[in-house]
């Protein structure tokens, strides 16, 4: 498909593109060694950790409930997962609480955001470092913010004009960013058609975001368009190794490797294009099955369900009458 200056998606030449060269090898190298810092030895352990992020983000997401802390679990029991949240105007990240006004959470491998970005109007991110919230990004304009599945980068996209948007990765363990790029856009009042979202970062913290096409963003590399899926899905977690291409509705996902030209490359399929998380290694994927949980190894080799107590099935236009408070997650094997 051919392109020009104007045609979103297509990076123009700049200074700024050409400035800014990182060495993103390292930060790949350190994603890494948080993966292995975290990384369970058994399919059941790491699943409960999945588990109890799945529980709580369909718990919540929909309806902004305030969580409570999950419970130390019995020497025999399996580790609970602990999620970070919003109460009451205080942020609460493991043992921390962090007096602020800003409540719109994003975290993934011990790293986790926290900022206010609407429509319009200022926008504010930051990234939790202990009890205390380091600036990513101050601007009287919208900011998205997403966090990779090692923890390791953090990607903002800033509102710089009405025909542009500009990416960022910013290195959680520098403080700093270190690689940007600018994208022209062309959105459509009032449906926002056309509007940059990242769909997610692989673990070579390369960037899947969709315009009005599917482009992937190698640092210090112009955007590529992505070819051999139709669509992938908003919203919906990514496979970490790549990218999941969405099927129709009530189909499994599609998940496998891009090319750096953009080709996209089927691995394998889970259950769910839409509802689930994958573990951050990418090795499992964890989606819901009426009151169970269904753990899949992405190699194919085992799947397995997981009874979920505190918690009821997603019902047809919401959760039923699930407490939405309720983020304690007890997850026994089924």
């Amino acid at each position: 498909m051919d392109g020009g200056a104007d045609d979103p998606g297509v990076v123009a030449d700049n200074a700024e593109e050409a400035a800014v060269v990182p060495d993103v090898a390292d930060v790949v190298r350190r994603g890494r060694a948080r993966r292995a810092r975290r990384r369970a030895g058994a399919l059941g352990a790491a699943a409960l950790a999945v588990v109890g992020v799945v529980v709580s983000v369909q718990l919540l997401g929909p309806h902004g409930g305030t969580p409570s802390p999950a419970p130390t679990p019995a020497p025999d029991r399996p580790a609970s997962v602990q999620v970070p949240y919003w109460s009451a105007g205080e942020l609460h990240v493991g043992n921390h609480r962090i007096e602020t006004e800003h409540r719109a959470l994003r975290f993934a491998s011990g790293t986790t955001v926290v900022g206010t970005s609407g429509p319009t109007g200022r926008s504010q991110w930051f990234l939790v470092t202990g009890g205390a919230l380091a600036p990513l990004v101050d601007t009287p304009y919208p900011t998205t913010a997403t966090v990779s599945p090692d923890g390791a980068v953090v990607a903002l996209v800033e509102h710089v004009a009405d025909d542009r948007r500009r990416l960022v990765l910013w290195d959680v363990a520098l403080l700093g960013a270190i690689a940007t790029t600018e994208i022209p856009v062309r959105v459509e009042c009032c449906d926002q058609v056309g509007e940059l979202s990242v769909l997610g970062i692989d673990l070579d913290h390369r960037l899947l975001y969709v315009d009005r096409r599917a482009m992937l963003w190698t640092p210090g590399s112009a955007p590529v368009e992505v070819s051999g899926a139709d669509s992938f899905n908003v919203g919906s977690q990514q496979w970490p190794g790549g990218a999941t291409h969405q099927q129709d509705r009530g189909t499994g996902g599609v998940f496998g490797t891009i090319d750096g030209d953009g080709v996209f490359r089927p691995r394998g399929i889970v259950a769910s294009d839409q509802l689930g998380l994958w573990s951050p290694d990418g090795s499992m994927f964890v989606s819901p099955v009426g009151d169970r949980m269904q753990v899949e190894r992405a190699d194919g080799s085992s799947s397995a369900y997981l009874a979920v107590s505190g918690w009821r099935p997603l019902e047809a236009g919401g959760l039923g009458d699930t407490d939405h408070r309720v983020a304690r997650s007890r997850c026994d094997a089924g």
